[in-house]
């Protein structure tokens, strides 16, 4: 839980440190997001009239959650920080735009292939993709509805309850060494950014 702070603090910091920059800056919060619960910030900055940068950060800190009937009592905790190139064929923030991302982040949850199960995982995850988006605005106010994913590599360790209201490694002398490895190819970021450009 600590790590997965400071990685979401580390997030915010850089976005900070980009708002002094002095270029046409975007600050945005992923709407769809915070519906939920998770905190998605993020700063978009134009260096080039059909280009800009932008730092994001992801934060989640639900020690459990329930969602339907296949995740149950489990933890969502979440720290995370992105970085991406968008490039606007038009100009900068307006209009459709694709670029690389990359991100890097700490979590304590349930991955997707253990659904279903009583099973958690808690490690770090490394995410190296692409994302496409569109950008509409209204005045000062930017939308950015977008999707992203590629490649993502964690590194993690797997627990079970035990029984008396602990949790076990259920994966020691299943894999060598200590830690487990998966590398996969999914979408891991969407949603509606809504954001104020200064």
């Amino acid at each position: 839980m600590q790590k997965t702070l400071h990685i979401f603090i580390i997030s915010l910091v850089l976005i900070l440190f980009a708002l002094t920059i002095k270029a046409e800056t975007a600050i945005k919060l992923n709407g769809v997001y915070a519906c939920g619960g998770v905190l998605n910030p993020a700063v978009e900055i134009a260096v080039h009239k059909n280009f800009t940068v932008q730092l994001e950060g992801v934060g989640s800190f639900y020690q459990s959650i329930s969602l339907g009937k296949k995740i149950k009592n489990m933890p969502l905790l979440l720290g995370l920080g992105f970085a991406e190139a968008h490039w606007f064929p038009k100009e900068s923030f307006k209009g459709f735009y694709c670029g690389p991302t990359i991100g890097y982040g700490l979590f304590k949850m349930q991955k997707y292939n253990y659904w279903g199960s009583d099973k958690f995982q808690h490690g770090t995850a490394l995410f190296l993709g692409a994302v496409i988006g569109y950008q509409w605005q209204v005045k000062k106010w930017t939308f950015d509805l977008f999707a992203g994913g590629g490649w993502i590599r964690s590194i993690y360790e797997g627990y079970e309850p035990d029984g008396n209201g602990n949790f076990q490694r259920y994966d020691i002398g299943t894999f060598p060494g200590k830690h487990n490895v998966s590398a996969e190819w999914l979408p891991f970021k969407g949603g509606l950014m809504i954001g104020y450009r200064l």
